[in-house]
């Protein structure tokens, strides 16, 4: 089970605050989603049996206002959202808790 906080983050500071943001993300996303398929081989290999990946999104505080940036959407979608798809295990189920009436409504 992984777990994002999308309440909580500040994709408009990120991208303002950091420098070389792009590709200091894309390390980080590289090794996040490496270290995740590692634990799930190993894991299945514990288990004698194919073990899955579920994403739990916190939303509790996001909003589409605090939580948008223009630049951090284009590059996500553009650049992360590719080798995110490659990692397809990791994209087969997610589940929303504590979220914002606006995004029930989605």
């Amino acid at each position: 089970i992984g777990l994002g906080l999308w309440g909580r983050g500040r994709p408009q500071a990120f991208v303002q605050e950091v420098e070389d943001w792009q590709d200091k993300f894309l390390e980080y996303y590289y090794f996040m989603n490496e270290a995740r398929m590692l634990l799930l081989d190993q894991a299945s290999r514990q288990q004698n049996r194919l073990v899955h990946f579920v994403q739990v999104f916190d939303l509790e505080g996001w909003s589409v206002v605090t939580n948008s940036d223009r630049t951090w959407t284009s590059f996500t979608t553009e650049r992360a959202g590719p080798v995110g798809e490659t990692y397809h295990d990791c994209n087969i189920m997610f589940i929303a808790i504590r979220t914002t009436r606006w995004a029930r409504m989605m």
